[in-house]
Order: structure tokens, then sequence, then C-alpha cells
């Protein structure tokens, strides 16, 4: 498969990974929906920046109120 891992860009520069095994990555207004089959869909504010397929990497600009932890929603 082709899953991705997921890192999220702070507007201070600092970068953090938030999700490994992501198989969709869905922009949603200002909000980034992530799935993947092992775990429930995640909710991030931020909008995508780049997807590296050669990587299997997925950058999202976070927003200046992202929620850093990116908590898990129920629905999507």
């Amino acid at each position: 498969m082709c899953e991705s891992t997921v890192w999220l860009r702070h507007p201070n520069g600092h970068t953090e990974k938030i999700a490994d095994s992501v198989l969709i990555a869905i922009q949603d207004g200002n909000a980034v929906v992530l799935r993947g089959l092992l775990a429930g869909p995640r909710r991030v504010l931020g909008t995508i920046h780049e997807i590296d397929s050669f990587k299997h990497t997925i950058t999202v600009l976070a927003t200046e109120s992202s929620d850093v932890s990116a908590q898990p929603q129920d629905k999507c």
C-alpha cells in the first residue's frame, strides 16, 4: 500500500508528525480530514501544502488557531 506520514508545520516554523499510515487527505474548508485503515478520521485546522509521493509524506500548514494535538473526530 501507499500510506503517507502527515507532518504539521506551525506558523512559528516548528514541524511535528501527527499521523502515520494515512490513505486519504481531504481539504475541507479551513481543515484537513485524514483517514487511514487503523485509526478513525482526524480533523486538523490548516491547509494541504505538499504531497510527496516519493517520500510518502503530506505536509499541512497549520493555521494560527490550529489544535496542536489534532484531536480525532467521530464524524467528518
